[in-house]
């Protein structure tokens, strides 16, 4: 495995540095968990892509929209520059001899997860997926999305703090909730940082808050 999947593995609590997937990332998958796998993903046969992203094609923008357009595309509004949808990646997996992989909710699709939701209902032998936490207040948002997205069978939640409101950190109480709930239903936690703040936006939002299985960067 590389260094850069088998270091975001190893930071979510799914790889360690003897080289083998932990039963967390074993579970995650449904495969059985095992003492001592080293190299286990050549043992089971199996090569896991640790994140990557999907969005809905053109042709059904209209069942599942997209949120505005790609930072650096040309393309117009709303319209991703290239297909990105899971059949194609499928193909892709395939070809490269991959068996599984992790899907993280896009930024095009942002939070509305209808897509994926899809994608990992039609597909639950080959994805696992991990939502994008929503730090608005009311329904549809907060820690109540993030329960039932969870419940309805994601696996991992993804923070992002420049996707708070204007002035608004995640140390504020909807950011704390969904922090905890995310702790209380067993769920691993990731964030992506961006200009190397990641420890001054988010370490100092940790001190209090429930732990979570695994914090990743």
């Amino acid at each position: 495995m590389s260094g850069r999947i088998g270091g975001r593995l190893e930071r979510l609590g799914c790889w360690n540095r003897s080289g083998a997937l932990t039963n967390r990332a074993l579970g995650l998958f449904g495969l059985p968990a095992g003492r001592g796998m080293r190299g286990s993903t050549r043992a089971l046969g199996t090569r896991i892509d640790s994140h990557l992203h999907v969005w809905s094609p053109k042709e059904e923008a209209e069942t599942f929209p997209y949120y505005g357009a790609l930072i650096g595309s040309d393309a117009k509004a709303n319209e991703p520059p290239m297909p990105g949808y899971a059949e194609l990646l499928l193909e892709q997996m395939k070809s490269a001899g991959v068996s599984q992989a992790v899907i993280v909710q896009p930024g095009n699709h942002m939070f509305d997860h209808k897509y994926v939701s899809h994608v990992l209902q039609r597909y639950p032998k080959e994805f696992v997926g991990v939502l994008l936490a929503n730090p608005a207040e009311g329904a549809g948002a907060g820690a109540l999305e993030l329960e039932r997205l969870v419940r309805e069978g994601y696996s991992g939640v993804r923070f992002n703090p420049y996707l708070w409101p204007e002035g608004e950190q995640m140390t504020n109480s909807v950011g704390r909730a969904m922090y905890e709930k995310a702790g209380q239903l067993g769920v691993p936690v990731s964030h992506m940082p961006f200009k190397g703040e990641c420890p001054a936006k988010i370490l100092p939002f940790l001190r209090g808050v429930v732990p979570v299985p695994a914090l990743s960067c």
